[in-house]
């Protein structure tokens, strides 16, 4: 039995850097961050310059 242990160990690990490792991942505490500290009007404009102006 250990040997299948340790197998199903490395097979959860390897799906759990495979989820990290997404471009999708969503960076819940960030969310909650920004939730709390909203950017300010100045801050929105810059930001949006910056994303059209490439």
């Amino acid at each position: 039995m250990d040997g299948l242990e340790r197998y199903m160990a490395e097979q959860r690990l390897e799906q759990e850097e495979e989820f990290y490792n997404q471009d999708t991942y969503i960076d819940i505490e960030r969310i909650f961050y920004e939730i709390e500290n909203p950017l300010t009007l100045e801050e929105c404009e810059e930001r949006y310059a910056e994303f059209f102006n490439y």
